[in-house]
C-alpha cells in the first residue's frame, strides 16, 4: 500500500477517534457535501458521507464565503480547496488536510494568511486555524493506538483495517470543478433541491 494512502487512513482514523471522544467537534459543511457527491467510487462514498453525518454542525455558504473563496483563487488557490479554508475560517475551525501542496500554498502566501510554520497554524483576520501536517497526525494517532492497544495490537489493527485503491488527494484534483462560480452554483442546486430542515 501507498505509504501515503496508509498515513492518511490512518490520520483519518485518529480524527474520527477523537471526534468520537469529544475531543474534536466535528464540522462539516456545504462545500464537504459537493466535495463528496463527487466521489466516483460509491462504496467510498458511502463510507465518507457515512462519518459527515456525524456531525456537530455545518456551515452554510454565504456571501462572506464566496468573497473569501474568490480572493483565495485570486491568489492562486485550488477553487474547492479555497472554499474549503473559507468555511473554517468563517466556522473558527481547525482545518485538517492530508494535501502538503495546500498547506505549502497558504504558508507560502503572505498576502492571503500569515503563517508560524514552527505551530502549523493558519491565522487569518485574528481567528488561528491549525493545519496540522499529515506526519504530525499519523504520529499522535501512531502514539495513541500503541499506548491504547500495546504495540502488538496496533500492528494488527493497522494491517486489517481496508483501506481500498486510489488516492482522492491526487484524483481530486482531475474530477472536482475548478471554476469558483460553478462549484457555487452546484452548491445552491443541492441546496434548492433539499433545503434544510
Amino acid at each position: 500500500m501507498n505509504r501515503r494512502i496508509q498515513r492518511e487512513v490512518t490520520a483519518v482514523l485518529e480524527i474520527i477517534r477523537r471526534c468520537a471522544t469529544h475531543e474534536f467537534m466535528l464540522v462539516t459543511s456545504e462545500a464537504i457535501t459537493e466535495e463528496v457527491s463527487k466521489i466516483p467510487d460509491t462504496r467510498k462514498r458511502l463510507w465518507v458521507e457515512k462519518i459527515a453525518s456525524l456531525a456537530d454542525g455545518s456551515i452554510s455558504i454565504d456571501e462572506r464565503i464566496i468573497s473569501r473563496m474568490h480572493e483565495l483563487v485570486g491568489g492562486g488557490g485550488d477553487a474547492m480547496d479555497s472554499l474549503h479554508i473559507a468555511c473554517a475560517e468563517q466556522a473558527g475551525a481547525v482545518f485538517l488536510t492530508p494535501d502538503d501542496r495546500l498547506i505549502t500554498f497558504f504558508y507560502g502566501s503572505p498576502e492571503h494568511t500569515g503563517a508560524d510554520r514552527k505551530s502549523g497554524h493558519l491565522v487569518e483576520g485574528g481567528k488561528t486555524m491549525s493545519a496540522k501536517t499529515l506526519h504530525q497526525i499519523q504520529q499522535e494517532g501512531l502514539d495513541i493506538l500503541v499506548e491504547k492497544l500495546g504495540p502488538d495490537d496496533a500492528i494488527r489493527f493497522l494491517q486489517i483495517f481496508e483501506t481500498g485503491s486510489g488516492d482522492w488527494t491526487k484524483d481530486r484534483k482531475k474530477i472536482l470543478e475548478k471554476d469558483p462560480d460553478k462549484i457555487i452554483r452546484s452548491i445552491m442546486d443541492r441546496r434548492k433541491k433539499n433545503p434544510a430542515p
